[in-house]
C-alpha cells in the first residue's frame, strides 16, 4: 500500500498561548506574544549555557522578567519549555526537508535530501540539538501542545521515509518483500544515532556528517536492494 504524503501541521508562533490569527493583535494578545518571545529567548540562553539538567525554570523566569508562575502558562514543565524553544524552527526545517525529497531519485539520495536540512540547522545551534535529541523520545508520552507538535513532526518524518521506500519499491530498486514500516523505523533510528554522534564532534561539519550517515544507511540498503 502506498504511503500517504506527509505534512507538517502549521502552528502560528502564538498558537500555544491564545490562538492569535491573521487579524491585528489586540493589546492583551501583544502582551502575551511579547512574554512568549522573552520566555523562548531566555530558555534558549539557559539551555545553551547550562544544558538541560542544570537549567531551571526559575532562572528562565528571572531572565525573561516574568513571574515563575507565568512560565507555566506557556510550558507545563522544563521538558515542555525545551520544546517551546525549538518547535517553531524545526517545523519550518521539516517543511523544507519534506518539500526537498524527489521520489524519482534513488532511496539513499532521497533520505539525504530529507535529513540534510536538519544537519544544516543543528550545525548553527548544536547545543539545542543535543539537549533536544536526548529528550526527543520522551515526547511520545506527553499530551501538551508542544509535545504534540514533536509527535506530529516525528510521524511526518516516518511517513516521508515510508513514502520514499514505497516509491523505490514501485520502481523496483527496493525489494517488494521489505516491510515498509519496520524499515522506516530502522532508518529513523540510524539517523537519530548518527545525528547524536555528529553533534558531539568538535567541528560539526555538515558534509562529513552526511557522509557518515550515507555510509551507515548503505549498510542497511545492501539488504534492501533487489537482486537479479
Amino acid at each position: 500500500m502506498q504511503s500517504k504524503s506527509p505534512k507538517i501541521q502549521r502552528h502560528p508562533p502564538a498558537a500555544a498561548v491564545g490562538g492569535a490569527s491573521e487579524r491585528p493583535l489586540g493589546l492583551r494578545e501583544r502582551h502575551k506574544l511579547d512574554k512568549l518571545r522573552r520566555i523562548q529567548s531566555a530558555a534558549r540562553k539557559v539551555f545553551l549555557e547550562k544544558g538541560f539538567d542544570a537549567a531551571t525554570t526559575r532562572e528562565v523566569a528571572e531572565i525573561a522578567e516574568v513571574s515563575h508562575a507565568t512560565v507555566f502558562l506557556y510550558a507545563k514543565d522544563k521538558r515542555d519549555l525545551l520544546f517551546l524553544v525549538f518547535n517553531d524552527d524545526l517545523d519550518r526545517v521539516a517543511e523544507e526537508a519534506l518539500a526537498a525529497v524527489d521520489h524519482a531519485k534513488p532511496l539513499l539520495h532521497q533520505l539525504l535530501q530529507l535529513f540534510g536540512p536538519f544537519y544544516q540547522y543543528f550545525a548553527n545551534d548544536p547545543q539545542i540539538g543535543l539537549v533536544g535529541i536526548h529528550q526527543y523520545g520522551t515526547a511520545a508520552t506527553g499530551g501538551t501542545p508542544q509535545m504534540q507538535r514533536v509527535q506530529q513532526r516525528s510521524e511526518a518524518t516516518l511517513q516521508a521515509i515510508s513514502a520514499s521506500i514505497d516509491a523505490c519499491k514501485a520502481a523496483g530498486s527496493v525489494a517488494a518483500r521489505v516491510g515498509t514500516a519496520p524499515a522506516a523505523h530502522v532508518i529513523r533510528a540510524i539517523y537519530l544515532s548518527e545525528m547524536d554522534r555528529w553533534l558531539h564532534t568538535t567541528d560539526r561539519d555538515v558534509d562529513a556528517g552526511l557522509r557518515s550517515l550515507r555510509a551507515a544507511l548503505r549498510l542497511v540498503f545492501e539488504g534492501l536492494r533487489e537482486h537479479a
